[in-house]
């Protein structure tokens, strides 16, 4: 069984946060971090799962990982 729920809300900074918390989103397919940052940011999501496009070699992975975690901590 698959259950999809829809809000309809106003999309308030507060908002977003809350339900950000509650889910694991898939990152958006870029490497521009300050792209990257500024989703983050404005989603805060509860955890990021990465597609193919993110894991293309070790060094651009680990770049990645470095980004997220330090992100996570401001």
């Amino acid at each position: 069984v698959l259950v999809i729920a829809v809000f309809i809300l106003t999309p308030t900074s507060q908002t977003l946060h809350n339900i950000g918390q509650r889910f694991i989103i898939t990152l958006p397919d870029t490497q521009d971090f300050k792209q990257l940052e500024a989703w983050l940011e404005k989603i805060k999501p509860g955890g990021v799962m990465f597609t193919a496009a993110h894991v293309k070699d070790r060094a651009q992975t680990k770049k990645l990982v470095s980004f997220l975690q330090q992100t996570a901590h401001k």
